[in-house]
């Protein structure tokens, strides 16, 4: 089974999470939930740069997405990152909690 969440998350000199990056639903159509301390949140849909079967692999980028229904991606991570380290399980978990309404991008 291919994993359906990669997070990247950068920290404090105290511990504490300033940014993250989470990307979702990774086997079908990923996107990513970004938060940045001192910037706040935006969306996107993962452009994976793999359009073209027998051409070379190009970068992924990050395309403007301007919905984000919150509520499943909440309920997975919180079933999945049972066994991640807490500080940063509970960091990401208050993080889409304060994203904005269902719905839409920040």
């Amino acid at each position: 089974m291919r994993a359906y969440f990669d997070l990247i998350a950068g920290f404090g000199a105290r511990g504490s999470i300033l940014g993250f990056e989470l990307c979702d639903d990774k086997p079908r159509m990923e996107r990513v939930c970004c938060w940045i301390d001192d910037s706040g949140y935006n969306h996107f849909v993962v452009d994976s740069g793999e359009s073209e079967p027998l051409a070379y692999k190009m970068t992924p980028t990050y395309l403007p997405d301007g919905t984000f229904d919150k509520h499943p991606v909440l309920a997975r991570f919180t079933h999945e990152a049972m066994t991640s380290d807490a500080a940063i399980r509970q960091g990401v978990l208050a993080g889409l909690a304060a994203f904005g309404g269902d719905s839409q991008t920040e």
